[in-house]
């Protein structure tokens, strides 16, 4: 952006109003990160050899959180550095509402719906 700043300001664009934005927008990403850590802890039971989402609790939740809190389950139950791809989240959440008593696996874990759970094994 600093390489920009003369085009930026010919065109109109302040380089101060990018600055305000940047820390706006960090601002915005720490309370989602307030209220998603909220939501985690509300929907979210760990034990040590599974995760247990309440689905009700899950349902309420917008797409956006759903996929936030399935990939950090997921994440974090398979001890790996990256979450899944958003688009596999995607695609297990439909399968997940479509389907009752169906089974997925995706990132090293076995993904089922009981009643009104979501449960997390381990793969294998």
């Amino acid at each position: 952006i600093r390489k920009m700043k003369k085009l930026l300001e010919k065109s109109g664009i302040n380089y101060e109003q990018i600055s305000k934005s940047i820390k706006n927008l960090a601002s915005s990403r720490d309370t989602l990160e307030v209220y998603f850590n909220t939501i985690y802890k509300d929907t979210v039971n760990l034990n040590k050899d599974k995760i247990i989402i309440n689905f009700e609790k899950l349902s309420r939740l917008n797409l956006e959180m759903k996929m936030r809190v399935l990939r950090k389950s997921i994440k974090d139950f398979s001890k790996t550095y990256y979450a899944p791809r958003s688009k596999k989240v995607l695609n297990l959440i439909d399968q997940i509402y479509a389907k009752k008593n169906s089974r997925h696996t995706l990132g090293g874990c076995l993904i089922f719906r009981d009643q009104n759970q979501v449960i997390l094994k381990k793969e294998g």
